[in-house]
């Protein structure tokens, strides 16, 4: 039996993940932080209508306007950044698992359940490893789109 087979592929997944939780971590936090920027957006703009220019506060108004351009400069800033985070630990993930499988293909065990053609050995060394190293996102996104749900939510129940 394979370790495939005993680990399965959801396994296979979170541990090629948690190998790079160093750099995953990190751009969580920072999708998060631009996530919850995105849901901050909408209601700094109403309060810049509402307490600038409705009441007509030049001083409150330079304030709000401020206060938004912080929020535009932080959400890019954690796009940026957290592409960085995620993309290294992808990549680094990705090289992990194609040297674990060189080192299976090149074993003279092999994969050890049968031969396999070098075209299959080659699909796996590429197109799989690399949906396996991607697996990555499944930790990243959904946690700071929950986040922005969450946020979204509380924000609609506040007004």
């Amino acid at each position: 039996m394979t370790s495939a087979q005993t680990t399965g592929p959801r396994r296979l997944i979170v541990q090629t993940a948690m190998s790079v939780k160093h750099w995953l971590a990190p751009a969580t936090v920072l999708f998060v932080s631009h996530q919850l920027c995105e849901v901050a957006v909408p209601v700094v703009v109403g309060l810049v209508i509402d307490r600038g220019i409705v009441d007509r506060d030049v001083p409150q108004l330079a304030v709000w306007l401020a206060v938004l351009v912080g929020v535009f400069v932080l959400l890019a800033w954690s796009y940026r950044a957290g592409v960085y985070f995620l993309v290294h630990g992808i990549q680094r993930a990705h090289h992990a698992l194609r040297m674990r499988v060189s080192e299976r293909t090149l074993d003279p065990r092999g994969f050890g359940d049968r031969q396999r053609p070098t075209g299959e050995l080659l699909g796996i060394g590429g197109t799989d490893v690399q949906r396996v190293a991607f697996g990555g996102l499944l930790f990243v996104h959904p946690v700071a789109e929950l986040a922005a749900v969450i946020a979204a939510g509380a924000v609609l129940i506040s007004i």
